[in-house]
């Protein structure tokens, strides 16, 4: 579970999926739907679920930077 630094009543959870047919499953499991129900009860605004793709390169990446120790963990 993650906390915006600058909008601290934006939260966010970073999983990562083998494939579409995983997290379609996951989506219906019971715990999964417990959670965002609960979510939804507590938070002021809705949930929002944003599906990502990894993409290569980008600004400053020939630059030497540490890669980010959230990307490719679950």
């Amino acid at each position: 579970m993650f906390e915006s630094l600058r909008e601290p009543w934006v939260f966010a959870v970073h999983s990562e999926w083998v494939d579409e047919a995983a997290f379609e499953l996951h989506a219906t499991l019971p715990d999964t739907v417990q959670f965002l129900a609960a979510a939804e009860a507590l938070l002021m605004h809705p949930v929002q679920g944003l599906r990502l793709r990894q993409i290569g390169g980008g600004a400053g990446a020939a630059l030497g930077r540490k890669p980010d120790p959230l990307v490719g963990k679950a």
